[in-house]
């Protein structure tokens, strides 16, 4: 488990695509990243050389776990025999790899049959390859027919935490009143509120679905949720910084204060 850096005990993750954005997100405050490539189409598995290179870079800074993203394509999340190979010697090939910090090291991964269940045997290599490593089942779980059931599943086979909207359970628009803004969210409070319940103390629900500072909603903090996952781009009309890659500090910095507040 990370050491949180804020005072609240909540979990700051970043979803970040270069080296840049991770130092970045480090020293903005992130507790965690998930490196991946592709990230405006919903990631695949970054390559080996700038995974090895992701690892060096945040040596210096312990505290902030490493999440990687094993996805072999993108598209639907469901694959075939040699797919599955392929995303299970992703995982291998990480492992092996020459680890220069102490960082914790984990993988996100999922897959899903055509009528829309746990591809359990998949499921079970992941987490069987993975061995000891913390291990995220990702947003394929919000195209479960039967979330529920999926958690319990999980629970059973000892992953660790599910990254979700909370859609799939709760198949509606929220809306939010923020700063008295009107803001429409891509996350539901109601259904990730019955996954916190549904996870208890056996696995941790990593909130997601456009999470930013102009659509956050405080009930996310009060029905449980410690540890929230986003992405944070520039936009039009903001002056980049070169040394910060493809990541926004700035939007670091806010979530960071509004996770400690």
């Amino acid at each position: 488990m990370e050491n949180p850096l804020g005072t609240s005990g909540n979990i700051l993750e970043m979803c970040i695509d270069d080296i840049a954005g991770a130092i970045s997100a480090a020293r903005a405050g992130a507790d965690r990243v998930e490196y991946c490539l592709n990230i405006t189409e919903g990631g695949t598995t970054p390559d080996l050389e700038s995974t090895r290179e992701l690892l060096e870079a945040l040596k210096e800074y312990p505290h902030v776990g490493i999440q990687i993203l094993i996805r072999e394509r993108l598209g639907n999340f469901t694959y075939n025999h040699e797919e599955i190979d392929r995303m299970c010697q992703s995982i291998e090939d990480i492992k092996n790899l020459e680890k220069p910090g102490t960082n914790q090291i984990g993988y996100v991964v999922g897959a899903i049959t055509e009528d829309r269940q746990l591809d359990l045997p998949a499921t079970k290599r992941f987490r069987e390859v993975a061995a000891d490593a913390t291990l995220t089942f990702h947003r394929a779980f919000d195209e479960l027919s039967d979330g529920l059931d999926g958690i319990k599943k999980l629970i059973e086979l000892g992953y660790n935490r599910i990254l979700t909207t909370g859609k799939g359970i709760e198949k509606q628009l929220e809306t939010n009143t923020v700063n008295g803004l009107r803001a429409e969210t891509g996350y539901s409070v109601s259904g990730l509120a019955e996954l916190v319940k549904a996870g208890g103390r056996n696995l941790t629900i990593l909130a997601s679905g456009g999470i930013r500072p102009d659509t956050w909603d405080p009930t996310l903090t009060r029905i449980g949720l410690k540890e929230f996952h986003l992405r944070a781009p520039w936009e039009d009309g903001d002056t980049r910084d070169p040394d910060s890659g493809n990541l926004n500090p700035a939007t670091v910095r806010v979530m960071r204060k509004i996770l400690d507040a």
